[in-house]
């Protein structure tokens, strides 16, 4: 009986074996068609005229430079200091208990913000903060004790941005 039941399972085990690959070596019919390369929709962008370029120069130039300076005054409850040198050198802790509020320039979003998401960590590893935008070459400190904090940074990559947009050259797509 031993040897039947022995039997039975290489048996059940050969055929399951056998049809698998069995199936998996036979040839599949390939379309001649070349495959589709990208699934997703893409719009064509329309570069801006020449006029239109010329007109917005300045109010694009005062946005870039706007972009380029970071800085804001928290009230509320917090505790915590951070320390920026772009977006994988960043090193510290903040927490809002249970949230500050924030004033300053924060680029081109709103200059009042209610922050109530910790930061902490190091390095790549840093966990950011939901509320604050951080550009990928920032270099900023922060630092907040019991009802007041205090945050100022730059981004190097706008300061490339306004010098180029200087020359009607937008490095990083963000004119009007």
């Amino acid at each position: 009986m031993k040897y039947i039941r022995v039997f039975l399972l290489l048996f059940i085990f050969s055929f399951i074996y056998f049809v698998n690959y069995s199936y998996a070596a036979q040839e599949v019919e390939v379309s001649p068609m070349k495959p589709w390369s990208d699934m997703q929709i893409q719009e064509k962008k329309e570069s801006p005229s020449i006029l239109k370029q010329i007109l917005l120069w300045p109010v694009n130039r005062v946005l870039d430079l706007i972009d380029i300076f970071k800085f804001d005054i928290g009230v509320g409850p917090s505790l915590g200091a951070v320390a920026r040198v772009t977006k994988y050198g960043q090193v510290g802790y903040r927490q809002m208990l249970p949230a500050s509020l924030r004033i300053g320039n924060f680029g081109r979003d709103w200059p009042v913000k209610l922050e109530y998401s910790e930061e902490i960590g190091v390095g790549p590893a840093f966990a950011e903060s939901r509320v604050r935008n951080i550009c990928p070459g920032e270099v900023g400190a922060g630092v907040d004790f019991l009802l007041f904090g205090i945050y100022a940074g730059v981004c190097t990559e706008e300061i490339l941005d306004f010098g180029t947009g200087l020359f009607f050259v937008d490095l990083l797509d963000d004119d009007l």
